[in-house]
């Protein structure tokens, strides 16, 4: 059984309505009121006689609002009915349907905010995991390519200031410490080479200033022979540092999150950003930047409510005159015959 065998009343038709509608009108002799209207002529001889007239005109008038009102009476009572039983029916579906809404809503904005920090805290650790790999490399390459004890001094410097800086490594101080602290066997066998090539120099100066021509030539081979060895040892020193800062020292254990859930609806929006001094937000000051550095997207608009207000209070006091002006708003009696 369908609703519409279940609910059965009568057809109501434009026609039907129309014919009761001039039913009502007969009764009140609307042709005659109509036609004598039509035939009668304003002129300025009775200009106070037509303004009478015209007010029971109007008055006339208003038999067709209460025609309307009794003829939809019955239709009127049924749609609130309808309504009453939809509201009353529908609402605790709405209800529980919004709490369902609600509570998933906020699950949904917890598991993307953990998403986002999340994202944010994988960067932050990708960033200073590279940032000591990089500086173990460059160092590395430093140490290789110095020439001279001072220059591996001040490396040794420059690592100890990087081991001590909690702001910049945070809780990875310590594998910085411990990667830096393997440079530290590369500074003493490139110190040595440093000296040993020193000495050899000095001694070859010497034999030189002695005229000693074979011991020069026997130096000179002792130096190019060390300094193979030495370009070779700095190849295996990048090598061993490259191999060193690529390896993974610690294996993170996944997290596994749980899937936020796709947003049934997403729109761009925008809101003008207020300023908040001391914890108090000092409204309308982000639309006075707007309007400073682009006028064209802010518009001023009286607030008529205020206004009306203002002439309330104005008026309970008494108004002399028809007109007045105030703060630049001009205030008259508008007229209507």
């Amino acid at each position: 059984m369908t609703t519409e065998q279940i609910i059965e009343k009568p057809v109501v038709t434009a026609e039907l309505i129309r014919a009761n509608f001039s039913l009502e009108l007969s009764k009140l002799r609307f042709q005659d009121a109509l036609q004598a209207l039509s035939d009668y002529a304003v002129t300025r001889d009775n200009i106070l006689e037509s303004q009478e007239m015209i007010k029971g005109a109007r008055k006339f008038l208003t038999q067709f609002d209460a025609i309307k009102t009794k003829g939809k009476a019955a239709a009127l009572a049924e749609c609130r009915m309808w309504d009453d039983a939809y509201n009353g029916l529908r609402g605790p579906f709405d209800k529980l349907l919004m709490e369902k809404t609600n509570k998933m809503s906020k699950i949904a904005a917890e598991l993307e905010e953990e998403r986002v920090e999340a994202e944010k805290e994988s960067f932050r650790i990708s960033g200073i995991r590279q940032s000591i790999d990089r500086f173990f490399i460059e160092q590395s390459q430093n140490i290789a390519e110095a020439k001279t004890t001072e220059e591996l001094v001040a490396i040794q410097k420059l690592i100890g200031s990087h081991c001590g800086n909690k702001s910049r490594y945070q809780e990875f101080l310590p594998l910085m410490a411990l990667k830096a602290s393997n440079l530290t066997e590369l500074i003493k066998v490139q110190k040595e080479s440093i000296k040993i090539l020193t000495a050899l120099k000095g001694k070859e100066m010497a034999a030189e200033a002695s005229g000693d021509d074979e011991v020069v030539l026997a130096l000179r081979g002792q130096q190019e022979e060390f300094s193979a060895k030495l370009e070779q040892t700095r190849i295996d020193v990048q090598e061993s540092a490259i191999s060193m800062a690529t390896q993974v020292d610690v294996v993170e254990p996944e997290v596994i999150m749980t899937a936020a859930p796709r947003p049934r609806r997403q729109i761009w929006v925008w809101e003008i950003n207020d300023d908040i001094i001391k914890g108090e937000i000092m409204y309308h000051s982000g639309v006075k930047r707007v309007a400073k550095a682009m006028p064209s997207w802010v518009e001023l608009v009286v607030i008529g409510k205020r206004v009306d207000e203002y002439l309330d209070a104005r008026k309970v006091e008494g108004i002399e005159g028809e007109e007045f002006e105030k703060y630049g708003v001009r205030f008259f009696l508008q007229k209507s015959y």
